[in-house]
């Protein structure tokens, strides 16, 4: 169809990259969302149940899936990297990926979390992790997630102070 609007311009018009694409393995599908006002795109079951908990969860404003992209710095150079949802809490915004346990657990998955979180934190913006651990526990999962997000609120009044 030329010159018109496409069902892919309706259900996720921001997204920086087609997530919901044809594939052997994997979950992939959209989920309804009231609290982004349209459909959100997930890419495994971790992040479809990720959107059921953010929408289910009384300090969560709003959230989109694939936030635009940050950088961080590896010990050698920039890199980019994009995470998996955009969650506005009650206290601030907070930056959340999607992980299963065991690649959580990944010695140099971990690493790359650590370099990702100092270089939003420098930065004020909080990142967390979650796992199906969080997901399946929705106070733990409340409870990180307004952690990091009164951090990233004190980093960024600490920032506006050392600015005045």
């Amino acid at each position: 169809m030329s010159g018109g609007i496409s069902l892919r311009d309706l259900v996720a018009p921001r997204t920086r990259r087609r997530l919901v694409t044809p594939s052997r393995d994997g979950v992939r599908g959209l989920f309804p969302s009231a609290k982004a006002g349209r459909m959100i795109e997930y890419e495994s079951l971790g992040e479809r149940n990720a959107a059921a908990l953010l929408e289910d969860l009384d300090v969560v404003l709003s959230y989109r899936e694939q936030p635009p992209r940050e950088t961080w710095w590896d010990g050698e150079r920039d890199r980019r990297y994009t995470p998996d949802f955009g969650v506005n809490t009650a206290l601030g915004p907070v930056l959340v990926e999607i992980k299963t346990a065991a690649d959580a657990r990944r010695p140099k998955l971990r690493r790359r979390h650590a370099r990702i979180r100092a270089s939003l934190q420098a930065r004020g913006q909080a990142f967390i992790v979650w796992t199906e651990r969080h997901v399946s526990r929705p106070r733990r999962a409340r409870a990180h997630l307004l952690a990091a997000a009164s951090r990233g609120a004190r980093l960024r009044a600490t920032m506006v102070g050392d600015l005045a």
